[in-house]
């Protein structure tokens, strides 16, 4: 969909959904192989949807950089802050 990694998609619209095959799968199944039957039903669709894509070039974005000493992600601080909570 898009054509290369600097380019971050926002927003996916339908615009028109078409039904191609529609399929109703009906099958019995029972409790321990022998009690309590009871009709089950699965439904498989296969659709040709258009859709309109919204789009950012990040390329064209101004960034603004930092750098980090011993930058550690934050799940791991986040992590690690908990740890010591806890003693």
């Amino acid at each position: 969909m898009v054509q290369d990694d600097s380019q971050l998609i926002i927003r996916l619209e339908p615009i028109n959904v078409d039904i191609i095959e529609a399929i109703e799968i009906t099958y019995t199944e029972h409790f321990l192989f022998f009690f309590f039957p009871r009709e089950r039903k699965k439904y498989r669709y296969m659709l040709d949807v258009k859709v309109s894509v919204s789009i950012v070039n990040v390329s064209e974005i101004q960034h603004e950089k930092q750098i980090q000493k011993n930058a550690l992600p934050e799940f791991i601080k986040y992590k690690i802050r908990q740890f010591r909570q806890v003693k």
